[in-house]
């Protein structure tokens, strides 16, 4: 008896699935989007210098709407705006995908870096997500930017950085001064899946 209650433990034991893997990072963990949220950025563009505020003023076909005409809403897949991921899941360093944005343009997207902290003018974070994407312009030229989104905060950092025969030069630097989110934290009812979500100008 005991031998065939052994025997059933083990049968049992086996046949048991591991538990699920646990969650990792979402998007909007890192693009709390909410109307009336809003980030003020300093500007720096050839020594001369400024302040930008994008501030999210409604909901219109699914996508968030900032003042500054942006459209941008959560998919399963990630963050997205009209024509390609901002953010793609997985969220883990290494992960690339791509957007045909015209004919003639092909932008490739990397995660840099996930849960690092990051400095901007605002001052520091513990938990970051870094991205950058290349443009190639010809065979001389390319521009990249790289995104730097803070957990529980947004978009803190953009800077964009030209690469002429393999040398980096930057051109603009955009960081976050400080912001105000929105008492509306829940992201809007997804769209109508639209022609060209997941291709053919997007895909991974």
């Amino acid at each position: 008896m005991r031998r065939l209650l052994l025997l059933g433990c083990l049968t049992a034991c086996a046949t048991t699935p591991p538990p699920p893997p646990p969650e990792g990072p979402s998007p909007e963990d890192y693009a709390p989007f909410a109307v009336g949220s809003s980030w003020t950025y300093a500007l720096s563009f050839q020594g001369q210098t400024g302040e930008r505020t994008v501030k999210i003023i409604g909901i219109e076909d699914g996508y968030f709407v900032d003042d500054q005409k942006g459209h941008f809403r959560h998919s399963p897949d990630g963050l997205r705006d009209p024509q390609r991921f901002l953010i793609r899941k997985p969220l883990v360093a290494g992960n690339t995908w791509k957007a045909i944005v015209s004919a003639s343009a092909v932008e490739n997207y990397t995660i840099l870096s996930v849960g690092d902290p990051c400095s901007v003018r605002a001052g520091q974070f513990a938990d970051c997500l870094v991205i950058e994407s290349r443009l190639r312009r010809d065979a001389h030229v390319s521009l990249f930017i790289r995104f730097t989104w803070a957990k529980g905060v947004g978009l803190a950092r953009i800077e964009t950085m030209a690469e002429i025969d393999g040398r980096r030069v930057p051109q603009t630097d955009q960081s976050l001064l400080h912001y105000g989110l929105g008492a509306a934290t829940d992201a809007p009812p997804p769209a109508a899946k639209e022609e060209g979500d997941d291709g053919p100008n997007t895909w991974k």
